[in-house]
């Protein structure tokens, strides 16, 4: 069943279908597979339901949203760019920064 989400999350992103559409269909294909013939409609929306309620779940495409917003206000380059000034001058560069920045 893990292949069988994988697989069609990955095919669904490369097909270019946002994120959250991507998780909603595989959830529902992976849904469909597993209950077969015995399928209980109200269970669907109780599922979507839990799925929602799932923070690890909503963690991804919140945080993408999160980067998305820090990025475009410019919050981004002024964190790095102060992580620069405080530790540019140690060895390690890069790594360093990151660190800091983080």
């Amino acid at each position: 069943m893990t292949y069988i989400i994988t697989l069609g999350l990955i095919g669904l992103f490369m097909l270019g279908i946002p994120i959250a559409m991507s998780l909603g269909l595989t959830g529902l294909i992976a849904f469909f597979i597993e209950q077969g013939s015995r399928m209980n409609i109200p269970m669907i929306a109780q599922r979507m339901m839990y799925g929602i309620n799932n923070f690890v779940l909503l963690a991804v495409p919140l945080f993408i949203l999160s980067a998305r917003l820090m990025n475009t206000s410019g919050v981004t380059t002024r964190l790095f760019n102060f992580a620069t000034t405080i530790v540019g001058f140690l060895p390690g560069g890069l790594g360093t920064r990151i660190a800091w920045a983080a």
